[in-house]
């Protein structure tokens, strides 16, 4: 999958010295999405389908590093990761 991934960052800081008094207030807000980092795997069963099991859509298969066939869980737009930080 080719996506782009956006995010916004806001900041502002205002500040003062009166003397010997000075003061500094700032405030910073990140908004990002982006592709999560880890996905959930799960080993290709040995065991036959049955006529009767229900078959699985969506799953994406790939040979992991021992060249046992795994599914990878989760690839979709749901595996999009929001982060939202704040901070003043």
């Amino acid at each position: 999958m080719n996506r782009s991934f956006n995010g916004t960052n806001s900041s502002a800081t205002i500040g003062d010295k009166n003397g010997n008094l000075s003061w500094l207030i700032g405030v910073d807000h990140l908004e990002n999405k982006g592709q999560p980092l880890q996905f959930a795997t799960l080993a290709a069963s040995a065991i036959p389908a049955k006529a009767t099991d229900r078959p699985v859509t969506g799953a994406y298969f790939y040979n992991d590093q021992n060249n046992n066939r795994t599914a990878v869980l989760g690839v979709t737009s749901e595996g999009i990761v929001p982060s939202r930080t704040s901070s003043s």
